[in-house]
């Protein structure tokens, strides 16, 4: 499955890969140096040492992550209390991608579980079942020494091996009866704990929406399935306008609470058969199954009405929230990277255009020509 990559995304990817070759040893010292000075502020402000909390204070004096840095300190300013909300609220902004591969983890360890357990109720069947033929193959033998018996003597002795044998097939039956109902319901569980991994995996947890690793796998399918039906397919890219404004002016907490409300509004606007995610930051993502540029455009005026008519309050204060879209649609030679790509350069020219609009495609070479 492929990851499809914006301009800004692959810029990030590049300064990524810069080796740092940081000695080990001095990386023990400098971790022992960020928990002496972590600790003291935990304890300064009152905040619990919870294995979340502590991870919190570490990278932020560790400063590799700026962002988590500015967040910390305006709530320090502000004076908010570390509630456990609040510190698990921080954690899934910021480590979001360690709680993806701990989620992948653990399903990846579900189905073994579950592939260990078919192959054990399996194995029990196919054990029955050879119980069941050779109990048929002593009845055969047990009835010819019957035909054979010269006295009651003879008579009685097959009678007592028929009956023992019989008492023991019927013996096991019941252990192995008891035992698939068991397996049955362990199944049961184990399917119940399957489909909830895969829903953590595919899923974004603060917005609800799928996530960006689910978007890049139905956009694969969806691609396929048009270029095998010769049908057609529509991405919307969506971006929120000003959002660092929102978590400059309110907060990072204010700005998760905007996310939400978006995502939901979103969710609301779209047709049925459209599929929409969450596709990084303040961006989102609706693909368009069987739908033209046009149609696309529909609905994407459509969802930057939706938000713009939103009711977003804080402190009792309405803070006006509107969205920027750019469209796209399949082409005959394309691919879904370059569908992509063409959604995020229309976004981009609705936003130069002066925001809350919807621009497409069509738009991208004409306004790249007026910037020359």
């Amino acid at each position: 499955m492929m990851t499809y990559l914006t301009k800004k995304e692959k810029s990030m990817e590049v300064e990524a890969q810069r080796d740092n070759g940081e000695d080990l040893a001095a990386l023990v010292v400098s971790s022992h140096e960020i928990a002496r000075r972590a600790l003291p502020v935990l304890s300064k402000h009152g905040i619990p040492v919870t294995p979340t909390n502590y991870r919190l204070w570490y990278e932020y004096f560790s400063g590799h992550l700026p962002a988590l840095k500015e967040a910390l300190d305006q709530m320090l300013r502000d004076g908010l209390a570390f509630t456990t909300e609040v510190s698990l609220s921080l954690y899934r902004r910021f480590f979001s991608l360690e709680a993806l591969e701990s989620h992948t983890r653990a399903l990846n360890q579900a189905e073994d579980n579950f592939q260990a357990m078919t192959l054990a109720v399996v194995k029990e069947l196919i054990l029955s079942i050879a119980h069941t033929s050779q109990y048929s193959q002593s009845l055969q033998k047990h009835v010819k020494n019957l035909e054979a018996a010269r006295d009651l003597t003879a008579v009685q002795y097959t009678v007592a091996a028929l009956i023992e044998e019989t008492g023991g097939i019927l013996k096991n039956q019941d252990t192995l009866k008891q035992q698939l109902e068991r397996s049955s319901q362990e199944l049961k569980q184990l399917q119940e704990e399957l489909r909830r991994r895969e829903a953590l995996v595919h899923t974004d947890e603060l917005t609800k929406l799928d996530n960006r690793r689910s978007f890049n796998q139905r956009l694969d399918e969806e691609f396929r399935r048009a270029q095998r039906y010769h049908g057609q397919l529509s991405l919307i890219l969506l971006d929120l306008d000003d959002f660092k404004k929102v978590n400059d002016a309110w907060g990072h907490l204010v700005g998760d609470r905007l996310l939400a409300v978006t995502a939901k509004a979103i969710k609301l606007a779209v047709r049925g058969f459209d599929f929409t995610a969450r596709f990084g930051g303040e961006e989102f993502a609706v693909i368009c199954p069987e739908t033209d540029l046009a149609g696309a455009r529909i609905v994407a005026e459509r969802l930057r009405t939706a938000i713009d008519v939103t009711n977003f309050t804080v402190k009792g204060k309405v803070i006006p929230i509107t969205i920027s879209a750019g469209v796209a649609t399949l082409r005959a030679d394309d691919n879904p990277e370059r569908l992509v790509d063409r959604a995020d350069q229309a976004l981009y020219v609705a936003k130069q255009k002066g925001k809350n609009l919807v621009a497409t495609e069509i738009e991208v070479l004409p306004a790249a020509k007026a910037t020359c």
